[in-house]
C-alpha cells in the first residue's frame, strides 16, 4: 500500500476529526440525578448550572416501571450531537471497510476510482445483484446496523436513524464498489439494518454500566464493543469508556437469555448424505410485554440465533427476530401492536430471508398457580424476500443463488409452562413467497414442536423436531413439474435459562 493511502486512512479514522465535529465531546463531567451541577465547556466560555431537563411525569410504581430503570437514556449524559457527527461516522465506517476489502482481501469490487463513480451515478440503482444469499440477507443488514448506531449512539431516536441507514447504503453502492448499485442491498441494509441496530443497541445498553470500574468495567466494555462496534467508537471518542458515574445513564429493561448447545440430526439432507452436526444457540427476550407503560419502538423484542457446525458453509443456520414499532394496546396479559419481523433460514433444506411488517399479539393465560400459557401470533406483509429456486440447495455458490420475492407470512409460538419444570412449546412459521421476475409461487411451512425438562433450577435438556413443508408451483410456457416435499430433522440439546431476576425474571 502506498504511503499516502495509509496516511489518508489514518487521518480519516482519527478521533481528532470526530472530536472536531462532535460538540458533545467533553461537555459533561458528571451526571447526578435530582440536581444538575454539570460543568459545560465550549470553545469560547465556561458556565455552570444549565436549565435542568423537564422532570418525567409521575408513574404509579405498582403499574408502571416496575423495576425502576430509566425509560430513556439519560438526556444530560447522552446529549444529541449535530447531524454531521453520525454522517461523518458512517463515512468512516465505510472507508475502513473498503480499505479491508481493497488492500487486505483484494476484492475486485473494491477497485474503485473516478470512472466507477461516474458509471454508477449515470446508471443508478437496479435489481442487479451478484452476491450470494448470506451476504445479502445477513451481511448487509449487519452493516446497516452499524450505520443506524452511528446515530443512535449520539442521541438520535429509532426513526431518526433510518436516514442514516439509507445514506450509508447509497454512498457505499455509489462510491465504494464498482458494481452497479442494487436495490436489494439498499432495502436489506436500510430496513433490516434498523431492526438489527436497535436490537444491538438495547442489548449493549443492558450490558454497559458506567458505575463500574476495574475488570468488570473492562469486560463489559469489551463485550459491548464486539456486539456494537459503532457504539464503541462513539463512546471512545466521547471519553465514556473510563468515565465513572453515580447512577445509571442508559435505559435498561428485562433481559432473559437462553443459551443451548447439542446435536442436530439429519441436518444435511442431500440424498444419502444425512449426518449429525453440532449446534450452539442464543435467545434474548427483551422487555416485559405485559408491563403497562408508554412504549417506544423495540421496548419488547425477541431475538434468536443458532449456529450449526459440520454442514459446510451454512454455519449460520437461523436468525429470527421481532420487535414492536409503536405503543398499541397493553394490559397485564396482552400486548397488541405493530411489529417489524426479520427471518433468516440458511440450511441444506431452505434458503429464505424475509422483511415483515404487520400486526401481532402477545398473550399470557394463567391456567393455575403453577401453569401458564404464553402465546405470540404475527401476521405480516413481506415487501421483499429472498428464496432459493426449485431444486436442491447448495452451499458452494459464490454468486446469487436465490429468487427475489415478496408475499406474506404468519408466525405462531405457544409455550405451556408447568411450574418452570416442564415446557411444551410449538413454533410454527408459514410463508407465501411470490417471485417477482419469474412465474414461481412457493408455500413454505416450518413446524417446530419442543419439549424441555429442567434438571436443576434453570438448567435443562430438550428435544425439538423440525418439519419442513414446501409446495412450489412454477408457471410459464413450459413449466417443470410442481415441487412438493416434507422433511424432518431433530435436535437434542442442553440449555440454561438466565432469568433477569432484578427486573422481574421470567415472564413467559
Amino acid at each position: 500500500m502506498k504511503t499516502y493511502k495509509i496516511f489518508l486512512l489514518l487521518v480519516l479514522s482519527s478521533p481528532a476529526w470526530s472530536q472536531a465535529f462532535d460538540r458533545t465531546k467533553n461537555t459533561i463531567d458528571t451526571v447526578h440525578k435530582g440536581k444538575v451541577d454539570t460543568i459545560y465547556r465550549t470553545t469560547s466560555m465556561t458556565y455552570t448550572d444549565p436549565p435542568p431537563s423537564p422532570p418525567k411525569p409521575f408513574r404509579d410504581p405498582s403499574r408502571y416501571d416496575i423495576h425502576g430503570d430509566l425509560f430513556n437514556d439519560d438526556p444530560i449524559y447522552n446529549r444529541r450531537s449535530d447531524f454531521i457527527v453520525p454522517v461523518y461516522k458512517v463515512l468512516v465506517q465505510e472507508v475502513e471497510l473498503w480499505a479491508i476489502d481493497r488492500y487486505i482481501l483484494n476484492y475486485d469490487f473494491a477497485k474503485i476510482g473516478f470512472n466507477s463513480w461516474k458509471s454508477n451515478l449515470q446508471r443508478g440503482f437496479a435489481f442487479h445483484d451478484t452476491d450470494r444469499f448470506g451476504v445479502d440477507f445477513w451481511g448487509h443488514p449487519y452493516s446497516g446496523g452499524g450505520y443506524f448506531n452511528a446515530g443512535r449512539s449520539v442521541g438520535y431516536s429509532f426513526y431518526e436513524c433510518l436516514p442514516l441507514t439509507i445514506f450509508g447504503s447509497a454512498t457505499w453502492k455509489y462510491f465504494f464498489e464498482n458494481d452497479r448499485p442494487s436495490y436489494v442491498d439498499l432495502i436489506n441494509t436500510s430496513l433490516s439494518g434498523m431492526l438489527g441496530g436497535e436490537i444491538l443497541y438495547r442489548l449493549s445498553s443492558n450490558l454497559l454500566d458506567d458505575r463500574t470500574t476495574g475488570a468488570e468495567r473492562f469486560f463489559r466494555e469489551a463485550i459491548s464493543a464486539v456486539m456494537d462496534p459503532s457504539r464503541f467508537t462513539s463512546r471512545l471518542f466521547q471519553g465514556k469508556l473510563t468515565r465513572v458515574e453515580e447512577d445509571e445513564v442508559y435505559q435498561k429493561d428485562v433481559l432473559n437469555t437462553t443459551v443451548w448447545g447439542g446435536a442436530h440430526l439429519n441436518s444435511n439432507v442431500t440424498p444419502g448424505n444425512n449426518r449429525t452436526s453440532e449446534i450452539l444457540g442464543w435467545q434474548f427476550e427483551y422487555g416485559n410485554p405485559f408491563e403497562i407503560r408508554d412504549r417506544k419502538p423495540f421496548d419488547a423484542f425477541k431475538f434468536r440465533l443458532e449456529l450449526n457446525a459440520g454442514v459446510g458453509r451454512k454455519i449460520l443456520d437461523e436468525i429470527t427476530a421481532y420487535g414492536n414499532l409503536f405503543g398499541g394496546i397493553s394490559s397485564e396479559h396482552v400486548l397488541f401492536t405493530g411489529y417489524q419481523l426479520f427471518d433468516y433460514w440458511d440450511n441444506h433444506t431452505l434458503e429464505l430471508g424475509t422483511i415483515g411488517l404487520g400486526p401481532g399479539i402477545i398473550t399470557k393465560l394463567q391456567i393455575s398457580d403453577n401453569t401458564d400459557l404464553f402465546t405470540t401470533l404475527h401476521v405480516a406483509w413481506v415487501p421483499f424476500a429472498g428464496n432459493n429456486p426449485a431444486g436442491p440447495v447448495t452451499d458452494t455458490s459464490t454468486t446469487r443463488d436465490y429468487n427475489y420475492c415478496g408475499g406474506a407470512e404468519g408466525e405462531l409460538e405457544t409455550i405451556l409452562n408447568f411450574n418452570n419444570f416442564i415446557q411444551l412449546s410449538v413454533r410454527a412459521n408459514y410463508y407465501w413467497m411470490h417471485a417477482y421476475f419469474i412465474h414461481d409461487n412457493n408455500y413454505i411451512g416450518i413446524l417446530m414442536p419442543k419439549l424441555t425438562v429442567n434438571l436443576f433450577k434453570d438448567l435443562g435438556i430438550g428435544l425439538e423436531d423440525i418439519i419442513y413443508f414446501d409446495d412450489r408451483y412454477i408457471g410459464g410456457s413450459n413449466p417443470p413439474p410442481d415441487q412438493h416435499f416434507v422433511r424432518s430433522e431433530q435436535k437434542f440439546f442442553v440449555q440454561y435459562y438466565f432469568a433477569d431476576a432484578p427486573r422481574g425474571g421470567r415472564f413467559n
